[in-house]
């Protein structure tokens, strides 16, 4: 969700939903001029293997994020982007995976966000400005 926010932010159209099932009706409708981003620090999650496998037939481009080079995700995305953390596996809420992951979207909107900065800095600015509103200080 914090991709998807921060690409609304410079106009791009992006879609998330944390349901598994309107995922893949997302996934169902995509097409060869659309981008897919998959996370997942294991590469194995069942939801996320099944989306990626409806988005395959459609021809769209496909975006692993993702700690193993040798999962189900990894080979079936055309281009993957490596977290490295430890995660202890104790039900520690997936802290260290979770934010390197967190970090390698920031890095992939900072890419995305300065190829053209000059044509998107004027919808940065009014994302900030109309969510400035909600501030008390604002005033």
């Amino acid at each position: 969700s914090d991709l998807c926010d921060k690409l609304l932010r410079i106009g791009k159209n992006a879609i998330f939903n944390f349901n598994s099932h309107v995922q893949l009706s997302y996934s169902a409708t995509l097409t060869k001029d659309d981008t897919a981003v998959f996370i997942s620090n294991t590469g194995k999650t069942q939801e996320i293997l099944q989306a990626l496998e409806a988005v395959q037939a459609s021809g769209c481009h496909t975006i692993g994020i993702t700690h193993y080079s040798k999962s189900p995700l990894s080979a079936g995305c055309k281009l993957l982007l490596y977290t490295s953390s430890k995660e202890v596996y104790v039900r520690s809420g997936a802290m260290s995976s979770r934010l390197a992951q967190l970090m390698v979207v920031d890095a992939l909107f900072t890419v995305l966000a300065s190829q053209d900065y000059a044509a998107i800095q004027g919808t940065l600015e009014s994302s900030y400005q109309i969510c400035m509103s909600h501030r008390v200080d604002h005033r």
